[in-house]
């Protein structure tokens, strides 16, 4: 058991702090005990064995005393301030010990006749008296871990104790004893420990240049720093308070900014000092500490809390670690007609509306685990994706947002470290074409540990957190077609179109006209606010269900994705029927794909001969591109008829119409069956008696 002799006092003050600061009962009264000058009671049953001995047996009580002093300031200065300390001693703190009341050091009165009888028996050593001052009454006394501050001060207290002008020595001796005590180790780690504590009270101090290990404390405890570990790899990442929320310090500037404030006459070389010492003393936090704050999403105006479901005003950085901020005023009586607006003219089902806000309130409330990719699928121009994509951005901030297209999540081994602390993965128009290695991007959807490496540092292995959206005209191919790919696919159609000036015909086939004004209101502050108290209902959903109301299952993705990725088997499953010995007339095939299917679709068609190429190899039937026959020269697909179910063309199939001896049959078409003649446009083969119609070409059907 050590003994109160074998101590030193710093090491007594220490224990004493840590014993005291862990009694709650005492901490509740402690301030307002010393802000009403009150005596401050305190017990030896409330410290350990060793610590109760050696205050109680110990012989000499100016230690006792001068310890459990510096303790009780060092308590109050790091929870409340050093500055508002350096008033209350004026006046004096009284601390019983026991039941006795201690002849406390601390008044200035007393503090003034203590230093005197110093510098009086050390008159002739001025190197002691520097010291002296530099560590006893600057550094243990006051706090003062300054070398500016402690330098000016010593200069003013030599001349007031009578120290001759010519005796005073050099500013660079004075400094090389102000040195000598910063370097003793049980002083050292008092400075370190004051550094960190002002730095938590945010108190204004101006160290030199050559500070660098207090310069590191003090932004420590000022920026709260803090360096990830992913997995068993401790990486160079170093996140810092901002006032909001920690961010990542990669071209933040926070430590550049705080370094100009604190530091006189800080060069380059300083800087990089700094930010290396204050990377090896910064705390260690595991990811999982991030994901476990997903659900607190940091505001302009404060905090929302996605998992209870209410609004923060502040949260303690030493209790929290929420690390992405969103650029949202939180407003509940906000509205979104805009956006609202645009969503429905954009995608045409209503199901898939749904999507798209639930999509977004993933993206705020991004700690969900729906295991879900989304495509915004448009096959044109001008559908909206791109605008929409970049409302995404703006509703969650550029610096939440990160772009790396899937065909690199496995080709390029640097290309993930970009998805770290993001709230979404945004691309535009990725590439077509055959997808050969989707491991990867499964695995970030699902979200499984992915091997990631910035260039020039060690790899480590990252738990993405981020929704995946991707904007495609025609969706890849994946090598990988087994369930497990379709099953995390969420396809959303953009089939609308849009032109700044459409003509009159395009109006009538379709296609909007492009609304500026409305485009211009989405973007607003009001807006966003709005939007948010819509993605609040869709977290509630989200989190009560654990899955989006209305995705696709993977047999309806698959069907779609296959029929989305080539469009003429697309087209041949909803209009063709396999019928040997029969065909179709290459116009007839032609009109009816472009005029029918891809106008509908709003794609554009293939040229002719592509589409010959091509069609062979997409249809699900065996069919062949030749002459009808020897003696007519016209061009037909063979084995090959007109589904029913989808009439080709403005043709509409008749069953009761008469059947030629060759097997032929004549057709009406929909508008003269209307009695709408002007319009037909298929007069040379309707069945219409109208002058003008009827004629000699007639369709091959199917017996």
């Amino acid at each position: 058991m050590s003994s109160l002799q074998s101590m030193t006092p710093s090491h007594l003050q220490n224990l004493i702090q840590e014993e005291l600061e862990s009694n709650e009962k005492f901490m509740k009264t402690f301030r307002s005990k010393i802000l009403t000058n009150e005596t401050i009671e305190i017990k030896s049953s409330w410290f350990s064995e060793q610590l109760k001995n050696s205050l109680i047996n110990g012989q000499d009580k100016r230690k006792v005393t001068e310890a459990l002093t510096k303790a009780i300031e060092f308590l109050y200065g790091s929870k409340w301030g050093f500055k508002q300390l350096k008033k209350i001693k004026t006046v004096g703190i009284k601390i019983e010990f026991d039941g006795k009341l201690l002849e406390t050091i601390v008044t200035d009165e007393q503090i003034q006749t203590y230093r005197k009888e110093k510098f009086e028996d050390n008159e002739d050593d001025t190197g002691f008296a520097i010291s002296w001052l530099t560590k006893e009454w600057y550094i243990e006394t006051h706090h003062i871990i300054s070398k500016i501050e402690i330098y000016e001060n010593i200069c003013n207290e030599l001349k007031t104790y009578g120290v001759r002008q010519k005796d005073i020595p050099r500013k660079s001796e004075i400094m090389k004893q102000i040195d000598y005590v910063f370097k003793i180790p049980n002083v050292f780690s008092l400075i370190c420990k004051i550094a960190y504590e002002m730095g938590k009270s945010n108190e204004s101090v101006l160290f030199s240049s050559d500070q660098i290990d207090e310069i590191s404390w003090y932004l420590k405890g000022k920026l709260h720093a803090r360096r990830i570990m992913f997995g068993r790899t401790i990486t160079d990442m170093l996140y810092l308070w901002n006032g909001k929320c920690f961010r990542h310090e990669i071209r933040n500037g926070l430590i550049e900014n705080e370094i100009e404030n604190i530091v006189f006459q800080a060069t380059k070389h300083v800087r990089i000092e700094i930010q290396t010492k204050l990377l090896a003393i910064a705390e260690i936090v595991d990811e999982s500490e991030i994901s476990s704050y997903l659900h607190i999403q940091c505001l302009k105006n404060g905090y929302y809390d996605m998992k209870n479901f209410e609004y923060i005003e502040e949260i303690n950085p030493d209790e929290t670690f929420v690390t992405q901020e969103l650029p949202i005023k939180y407003d509940p009586k906000a509205k979104c007609p805009n956006l609202a607006q645009y969503v429905v003219n954009a995608i045409a089902e209503p199901i898939q509306r749904i999507g798209v806000w639930e999509m977004m309130a993933w993206c705020v409330d991004n700690g969900l685990n729906l295991n879900k990719a989304f495509f915004l699928v448009g096959v044109s121009a001008q559908n909206g994706k791109s605008t929409f994509l970049k409302w995404v951005e703006y509703l969650l901030g550029e610096w939440n947002c990160g772009h790396v297209p899937l065909e690199l999540m496995d080709t390029d081994r640097f290309a993930c470290a970009g998805l770290i602390n993001k709230k979404a993965n945004l691309f535009a128009d990725i590439k077509n074409g055959m997808i050969k290695n989707n491991k990867t991007f499964l695995m970030i959807v699902t979200r499984d540990r992915v091997y990631v490496q910035f260039k020039g540092k060690d790899p480590f292995y990252l738990l993405p957190e981020c929704v995946n959206i991707f904007s495609v005209n025609k969706p890849p191919e994946f090598e990988e077609t087994g369930d497990q790919t379709y099953r995390r696919i969420y396809p959303i159609d953009f089939i609308n179109k849009f032109k700044e000036n459409p003509t009159k015909e395009e109006l009538e086939d379709g296609i909007k006209k492009i609304d500026f004004e409305l485009v211009d209101n989405m973007f607003t502050e009001k807006e966003k606010s709005g939007v948010f108290n819509v993605l609040i209902a869709c977290a509630k959903r989200l989190r009560k269900q654990r899955r989006f109301s209305h995705a696709p299952i993977e047999e309806e993705v698959r069907e779609y994705w296959e029929n989305a990725t080539d469009h003429l088997l697309d087209f041949s499953k909803k209009f063709l029927i396999e019928k040997k010995g029969c065909y179709i007339l290459s116009d007839d095939m032609k009109d009816t794909y472009e005029n029918q299917y891809c106008k509908n679709r709003r794609i554009p068609p293939l040229g002719e001969r592509k589409f010959i190429h091509e069609f062979p190899m997409s249809c699900i039937f065996n069919t062949k591109y030749g002459k009808v026959s020897t003696t007519d020269g016209r061009h037909c697909w063979k084995d090959i008829w007109w589904n029913y179910k989808q009439p080709p063309g403005n043709l509409m199939m008749q069953d009761e119409l008469p059947i030629t001896k060759e097997g032929q049959a004549k057709v009406r078409c929909k508008e003269c069956i209307d009695k709408n003649h002007d319009n037909c446009l298929d007069r040379d083969r309707c069945l219409c008696s109208k002058e003008g119609h009827g004629s000699d070409n007639n369709y091959k059907r199917a017996s």
